[in-house]
């Protein structure tokens, strides 16, 4: 039995080294042709999911991605309720057979790497034309919702990045209806192909063509399944994260309109205020003399200042001061 301070240390190792691990213990293939290993201690494999699970699901919500199990639930995760099994299952399939979340932050990372791929293809003016993809992309999967990404990666909201977390699996399972159109014709094409040969080595070729084209659309039909389960999934966060409300940043990275329609706001109260009032267009009030303020003007502080619950006054954004 590893000593605490043993286990503790293979937080150290990174997830890349997890992921190769993963990938080479995983898939239907390998299960069919491993060889018999001598088995590991049971305690200490599942000590070991815990700590990759507990990292990797601090590292899901420092990035904004909700983990897809709760923190109650008991690592390993055998028997998880019916309403998380499918999402569990995807994941698991990938790789994560006893750490799901594991599988889940690579998934993520493989996000982010792309978000930085296309921030290098399209440069600031071409920028939007990465957005106008990303919209026609969600209107072809009939997804509602507008699309304003920014620059720069590393600014943008929890929802800004969902968006686009949501587009990149939509391209994700674009590319498996794609795969499944190639595989179709080349299974016509065979089919042609049986008709015009005569020789029996052109009919045992043809035949092994057969199987496997038909074995590449299975595997095709099950991997594009479960991924639908996820797209589920993601959709219902990204309708979670509607209800909430937006954060000053969200609201600023519609651009300036709200700042521009306090401005707006800001100038008519101005405007009007410099209007005449009771004693007629012609008179002046002395301005050496203080104004009497009206009881909807005594309600309201100034522009220039914020009356805090406390009592304390203080300035407001200078953005939002009109120049």
């Amino acid at each position: 039995m590893n000593s605490p301070v043993g286990r503790t240390s293979s937080l150290t190792r990174s997830m890349e080294d997890w992921a190769a691990r993963a990938i080479l213990t995983s898939g239907d293939a390998f299960e069919a042709v491993r060889t018999p290993t001598p088995c590991l201690d049971s305690e200490e494999e599942d000590e070991e999911s815990r700590l990759f699970e507990a990292q990797a699901r601090k590292d899901l919500e420092s990035y904004g991605c909700p983990p897809c199990y709760p923190s109650h639930f008991s690592v390993p995760v055998r028997d998880p309720p019916e309403e998380y099994r499918p999402l569990i299952e995807y994941w698991q399939s990938t790789g994560g057979r006893d750490v799901p979340l594991c599988a889940q932050i690579c998934d993520w990372r493989k996000f982010r790497a792309f978000q930085l791929r296309m921030r290098a293809y399209y440069p600031e003016e071409r920028f939007s034309i990465y957005m106008d993809r990303a919209r026609e992309r969600r209107r072809r999967h009939g997804l509602d919702g507008d699309v304003h990404l920014l620059l720069d990666s590393e600014q943008q909201t929890q929802k800004q990045n969902w968006i686009e977390f949501q587009g990149y699996h939509c391209k994700k399972h674009e590319e498996f209806v794609k795969e499944r159109e190639k595989f179709e014709q080349m299974k016509n094409d065979d089919t042609q192909t049986k008709a015009a040969d005569t020789d029996h080595a052109s009919f045992e070729r043809a035949k092994i063509n057969r199987l496997a084209i038909a074995e590449r659309l299975r595997y095709n039909e099950k991997c594009r399944r479960k991924h639908e389960v996820l797209l589920g999934w993601i959709e219902q966060q990204r309708l979670a994260m509607n209800v909430q409300p937006q954060t000053p940043i969200e609201e600023d990275s519609h651009g300036q309109n709200a700042a521009s329609e306090v401005v707006r706001t800001v100038s008519t109260c101005q405007n009007r205020s410099k209007r005449p009032g009771r004693r007629g267009a012609g008179q002046t009030l002395d301005r050496a003399r203080p104004q009497r303020r009206s009881a909807a003007q005594r309600s309201h502080p100034a522009l220039g200042t914020i009356t805090t619950r406390s009592g304390r006054i203080s300035k407001p954004p200078a953005r939002f001061i009109p120049g």
